[in-house]
Parts: C-alpha cells; sequence; structure tokens
C-alpha cells in the first residue's frame, strides 16, 4: 500500500461511554407486578404525605378523646382530733319502743286453786311543788269505785316546772298492784287519788292516771306449775327476750342517731293460758324495751364545743366512735323516760372527731379548673386538712368537667 492509502483509512475518535458496558434499561411502567420495572416516585409520595396527614389529624383526635375520657381521683384527708372526754351534760332525747313476745310449752302441769292480782301501770303527777315529792312503798292509789291498788317500792315524784307562770306537772310511771285478787281489779284505770293525803296539801296536787290496762286478776282453778320451774323458765325467757329487743333496737336505729345500752328501759310482764285442756302449760313473756337516742350531730357539737378552741358555729364535725365512749346516765333509779324531756348523763373516753365536708360540692368546685389551680379551691374547705390528686391519663392537666368523672375518696379517721 501506498502512503496516501493509509493515511485515507482513520479510526473514528470513541468516547469512554461508548466503551463501558451499558447498564440495562430502565422502563417506567404503572404496573406494579412488573420485577423490571420500577414504580412512579409520584405514587410514593402521595402515599407518604397522606400518612402525615392522617398523623396530624389523628394526634388531636386522640388528645380531645383523652381530655373527654379523663378520670380525676382526688384522696381528701379531713381535719381530725382524738378528744379525751370526760363531760357531764344535759340533753333533751328522743325515745325509740320496741316489743317482743316470747313463749315456752311446760309439760307436767297441774291443776290448783289459785288467786291472783292484777297489776298494770299508771302515771303519778305532781302539781304540788317543785321539789321532787317521795311516796313510800305500799302507798295506795284509789279509783272513783273506790278499789285499791298499791306501789311496792317508795317513788320519787319529780318536781313541777314553771315557765312564764305556767306550770309543767312532774311525772312518773309506776307499777300498782291490786289490793285484792280477782278479776274484778282488771281493766283500764282513769283518775286516781292518794287516799293518805286526806286533810293534807298534798290532796288533788299528787295524783296518778292509768297508763296500761289492769290484767292478771285471777280466782279459780288453772294449770300451776312450781315456784321453781315457774322462775326458771320466766328468767330463760327473759333472758332471750331481753338479746332479741336488744338486737332488734340496733338494727332498726336510723341513720345519724346514737344509742347506747345504758339508756335502755326494760319492762316484762309473764302470764299463762288458763283455758288449758291438758297437762301442758304455754308460758308467755311479753317485753318493751324503751331506748333514749340522740342526734350524732348534735352530740357531736357540744363535745367539739367543750374540748376545740375557736370551735365555729358553722363548722360541722363528727364524732365517729361513739360505740367505743362510756355513757352513765345520772341518778338513773329515779330517771322516768316517758316524764321527762331532758337527761342528765356524763360520756367518758378518746372521742375521734373528724371535720366533714360535702364531696358533691367540692366536685362542683373543681370541675374543669386547671389541676395546678386545685389548691386554691381548697382554701374554701377548711375542714380538709390535706388532698392528693391522680389523672387518668396521667399527662392530663385540666379536671373534667363532668362530675361523674371526679370521685372523691375519703381518708378514714387516724388516731393521733
Amino acid at each position: 500500500m501506498n502512503k496516501e492509502l493509509i493515511q485515507d483509512i482513520k479510526q473514528p475518535k470513541r468516547r469512554l461511554s461508548d466503551v463501558l458496558p451499558k447498564a440495562p434499561e430502565t422502563k417506567i411502567s404503572d404496573d406494579p407486578l412488573d420485577p423490571n420495572v420500577k414504580p412512579r416516585r409520584r405514587r410514593s409520595r402521595v402515599v407518604g404525605g397522606v400518612v402525615i396527614v392522617l398523623i396530624l389529624i389523628a394526634l388531636p383526635v386522640a388528645y380531645f378523646a383523652s381530655q373527654a375520657l379523663a378520670t380525676a381521683v382526688i384522696k381528701v384527708t379531713p381535719k381530725q382530733l382524738v378528744l379525751s372526754v370526760d363531760d357531764s351534760l344535759k340533753m333533751p332525747f328522743e325515745t325509740m319502743t320496741i316489743r317482743a313476745t316470747t313463749e315456752k310449752t311446760i309439760v307436767g302441769a297441774e291443776k290448783k286453786s289459785v288467786s291472783d292480782r292484777a297489776s298494770g301501770q299508771i302515771i303519778v303527777t305532781n302539781r304540788y311543788s317543785s321539789q321532787a315529792q317521795r311516796l313510800v312503798a305500799n302507798t295506795r292509789f284509789q279509783t272513783a269505785a273506790g278499789k285499791i291498788y298499791r306501789i311496792k317500792d317508795d317513788l320519787s315524784v319529780p318536781g313541777y316546772v314553771s315557765t312564764g307562770g305556767k306550770i309543767t306537772p312532774g311525772e312518773i310511771n309506776a307499777m300498782v298492784f291490786a289490793d285484792q285478787p280477782g278479776p274484778d281489779y282488771n281493766g283500764e284505770l282513769a283518775e286516781l287519788t292518794i287516799p293518805g293525803f286526806k286533810n293534807d296539801p298534798r290532796a288533788g296536787k299528787i295524783t296518778a292516771r292509768g297508763k296500761t290496762a289492769m290484767t292478771g286478776g285471777f280466782i279459780g282453778e288453772r294449770l300451776e306449775v312450781s315456784a321453781e320451774v315457774r322462775a326458771e323458765t320466766e328468767k330463760t325467757l327473759t333472758d332471750q327476750l331481753t338479746t332479741k329487743l336488744i338486737d332488734e333496737a340496733r338494727a332498726g336505729l336510723p341513720a345519724g342517731l346514737v344509742t347506747y345500752p345504758e339508756t335502755g328501759f326494760f319492762r316484762f310482764k309473764s302470764h299463762t293460758d288458763d283455758n288449758q285442756t291438758s297437762n301442758e302449760l304455754v308460758f308467755t313473756v311479753e317485753g318493751e324495751l324503751t331506748t333514749l337516742i340522740f342526734p350524732e350531730r348534735e352530740l357531736s357539737q357540744r363535745l367539739a364545743e367543750n374540748h376545740v378552741t375557736d370551735f365555729k358555729e358553722s363548722e360541722e364535725a363528727l364524732v365517729v366512735n361513739f360505740a367505743e365512749l362510756e355513757f352513765i346516765i345520772t341518778d338513773r333509779a329515779n330517771f322516768d323516760p316517758a316524764a321527762a324531756s331532758e337527761v342528765s348523763f356524763k360520756l367518758n373516753g378518746q372521742a375521734k372527731l373528724v371535720w366533714q365536708f360535702d364531696p358533691l360540692e367540692l366536685k362542683r368546685s373543681l370541675g374543669g379548673i386547671k389541676s395546678v389551680d386545685y389548691q386554691k379551691v381548697l382554701i374554701d374547705y377548711p375542714s380538709i386538712a390535706s388532698a392528693e390528686i391522680n389523672f387518668r391519663p396521667p399527662w392530663i392537666n385540666r379536671f373534667p368537667r363532668a362530675l361523674d368523672r371526679i370521685e372523691v375518696e375519703i381518708v378514714k379517721a387516724v388516731d393521733r
């Protein structure tokens, strides 16, 4: 070849990209099932945007939902003190009366001739003096028909009370027994006088009237048992009846009232069925319990006023352990709950006094306020010594507006 021909054959110039191996061609496709294609970037951006929007929507929804479903529990410790009580008090009272009956069949009774005296209760009245008047045992009381009934024991009749020129007679109940046996002395009594006061300034001033019917008067044959069996049966039934009356009184005591065993006055009456046709005698005991009851709020206030410095009338505090205190009626032997309107007594022991507040009113005061402001609310509740707040969920910073979502727990009284 000649030189000119060689010069005419020239190699074309090549780029680096022409030498390197080429990457396979990427197809853009909408088919997500094709492994050789990539999904569009736009779709991934859309999905991410939707997630962000959903999160932005969910967060405030969750927040407001937690606010709506939030609850608050406030544990309140009320103000409380232990008082060393040894107080003499005089207070008005109310009474509660419980009645019950029990009986027992006695086998082996025999018919005997008997004569029993009627008995029952009267009310003795003193219009003679403001001083108590003493009547000796066996004092006679006479009906308009001339029938005589007697008291068995000495009796002190309270003096009258004069207020503004008006006299309120002193009165007391007494058990009387017919002067003679027999059914003629049974029945209701009206007015009675005291024959022993004839030509005495007390005549017509100290009198009596019937309270219960006279019963038990009898002359004739009836089934009887020995005095020992009768006494044993009566004691057994009376003990059973006493327990039953006390239990019924406790169960029937209304809320907010206080009573004590010492304030119970019992009355029992026994009788037998006089119309038995066999040798079985039914022995029956009727019992009545009259017990004094006091409003616990009034009794608590009296103790608080006696023992707490600067105790205000507007404050309300209750003794929560009245059952642990000792109650003693002054001159119980001469006290008649039917005739008296007040009673003098002593109260001894360690009384736990707890200040009171209205939980519903506290809820209303707290509803909707910020959690940091609850101490300001408690300033208006001097009966509360301290309080602990728990929120659910814990990030809540405001009390629910719905009162049923606020719970008040009262911490029990403790010894101090």
